[in-house]
């Protein structure tokens, strides 16, 4: 059921499963038009979430005639019309600077530099009220919803106070955004004959750059890149495996016990964590997260045989001798 306390989440999910393929393509496509782009945004996740936010609310496709918005209205006529209603005023936005004059608990009054007029603001239940203080500048943008405004993507505040900026992450897109694609990369096919160069395709451009600046590669073609970190791994494998912790090599060595695959469940006492930005967060340190980044193994769903598809963690076939032997 879509209500108001979900309908943001649905309906970047909508967009995922309809667009998410052509995510990269259409950033490539309408950066130019990007509205947002002297925003102060020099982290590439935030700015890469906030162009995402841009393209879903605001940017009509040419293909449809309208926003990923009103498709998702469109595709579900059983939204409540109130909350209908309230969703499609979502493209009626402002941007700019503006003054905050009033707050009140979860209401803020903000005032446009240029043009004076205010503007009524419900927060958000996940951001930080204490940021918000009368006098405080804000640069961004806001849509409206039902009777009042809402913050859309990510936005600056200017701290008097502190003579810097702070910036509010828009943190229902960007959490979303984050496990969605993980778990997209890592719900894809593999088998046990899968080679690096192979899975190394299904990973995004971010992880083939991270991994690029670990292994000091330098090119600019992405298949490129992919074959010289292969090259990298299959010739310096000693080396790579040698600068892994005692529980690294021990997953590797479990793995190989169990033919160069295991079931994802066999490895839940090690440590997992990671990040999608591998490239502006620093890569993976925890246990699985350190063989993922060097390529050492993939995660993915593998079959198996009572005709089922576990999640699993697998060693390329070309490198499963070569770690066995640096590890005897």
């Amino acid at each position: 059921m879509i209500n108001e306390s979900n309908f943001k989440q649905e309906i970047f999910e909508f967009a995922d499963k309809k667009y998410g393929d052509r995510f990269e393509e259409f950033y490539d496509k309408f950066i130019d038009e990007f509205p947002y782009e002297n925003y102060e945004l020099d982290d590439e996740e935030l700015y890469f979430k906030n162009f995402l936010d841009w393209l879903i609310i605001e940017k009509p496709l040419s293909e449809t005639g309208r926003t990923m918005v009103e498709e998702f209205v469109k595709e579900n006529p059983q939204i409540p019309e109130s909350l209908k209603q309230s969703i499609l005023k979502m493209k009626n936005f402002v941007r700019g600077e503006f003054k905050i004059i009033s707050i009140s608990g979860p209401e803020v009054i903000l005032k446009k530099t240029d043009t004076g007029e205010n503007y009524n603001i419900k927060l958000y239940d996940t951001m930080d009220v204490d940021l918000f203080k009368v006098g405080r500048e804000i640069k961004g943008r806001i849509h409206e919803f039902d009777n009042m405004y809402r913050f859309c993507g990510a936005f600056i505040v200017k701290r008097t106070d502190l003579g810097a900026f702070k910036i509010q992450d828009p943190k229902e897109l960007m959490d979303w955004f984050e496990e969605n694609n993980i778990k997209k990369i890592q719900n894809k096919i593999l088998n046990k004959d899968k080679k690096i160069t192979a899975m190394l395709k299904n990973y995004p451009s971010q992880w083939i750059d991270a991994i690029c600046r670990l292994y000091e590669i330098k090119s600019n073609k992405k298949e490129e890149k992919i074959k010289l970190i292969s090259d990298k791994i299959n010739q310096e494998i000693e080396k790579i495996i040698n600068w892994l912790n005692e529980d690294s090599k021990y997953v590797l060595k479990l793995i190989l016990k169990e033919g160069g695959y295991i079931k994802y469940s066999r490895l839940n006492k090690f440590d997992d964590e990671m990040d999608f930005w591998w490239l502006d967060k620093g890569i993976p340190k925890s246990t699985i997260g350190s063989l993922l980044v060097r390529g050492l193994i993939f995660i993915g769903k593998m079959p198996y045989p009572d005709g089922k598809l576990y999640k699993s963690a697998l060693i390329p076939i070309e490198l499963k001798d070569k770690i066995n032997n640096v590890l005897l």
